[in-house]
């Protein structure tokens, strides 16, 4: 599956910031996880998932809690690296 242009921004800020991370898209929803100060955060794109277009759904997934965000990019970077 081809990256949307919102996230291959994101992927290139994780490698540009050297984060560990993985790739688990689908045909629906592009699907990012990366290591952020040794807690795991779980990263969904679509079109317009939502309701948000050109957004993120992002959850941090420490201390056994996963409510979830809208962000874009820089919020991501801002917040995570």
């Amino acid at each position: 599956m081809e990256r949307s242009k919102y996230c291959q921004e994101l992927c290139d800020a994780l490698e540009r910031y050297g984060k560990t991370w993985t790739d688990r898209s689908n045909a629906c929803v592009e699907h990012i996880y990366f290591k952020s100060r040794g807690n795991w955060v779980s990263v969904l794109y679509g079109d317009d998932i939502r309701g948000f277009p050109q957004k993120f759904l992002v959850w941090e997934m420490s201390n056994y809690s996963y409510s979830p965000r809208v962000m874009d990019v820089e919020k991501i970077i801002d917040k995570y690296f």
